[in-house]
């Protein structure tokens, strides 16, 4: 399992094929599973960008500027996010919850405790963990 090599061969695939969105997909993985968190996050950022649409990319950006110590980065790709869905059509689902639940952790560790608290306030009603959310009252 040489995944060094394994990403050196991903990334001449690229070369060949720079939008190939299972190759960066693929790539992500081995980024973060060899702790390079910087491309890992450039990875996740090109991914984002090739299909804006699919909330996973904007989650794997988010979680890569997090990973990487961006936390500013994480709480503006959350924020783009949140004002390119339609809010009243938001209905409570376990993906969306945990990513209104990773926010505020964002936010907990940026040690503004009051934006923190009442971020958790306003989603209380969209996430589905609850019982992390008592937790983290």
């Amino acid at each position: 399992r040489d995944y060094k090599e394994a990403i050196k061969c991903y990334k001449q695939a690229l070369k060949r094929d720079k939008d190939n969105t299972q190759i960066l997909r693929d790539l992500s993985l081995l980024q973060i599973q060899m702790r390079e968190m910087g491309g890992f996050a450039e990875t996740r950022r090109r991914l984002l960008t090739l299909n804006p649409k699919n909330r996973n990319n904007w989650i794997g950006f988010a979680i890569a500027a997090y990973t990487s110590g961006d936390l500013d980065m994480a709480l503006q790709v959350f924020h783009s996010y949140e004002t390119t869905i339609e809010s009243d059509n938001i209905k409570p689902e376990y993906e969306h919850g945990e990513m209104l639940l990773c926010k505020n952790r964002i936010l907990e560790e940026k040690g503004d405790l009051e934006a923190t608290l009442n971020h958790l306030i306003e989603s209380e009603p969209l996430v589905l963990d609850k019982i992390s959310v008592r937790e983290k009252k």
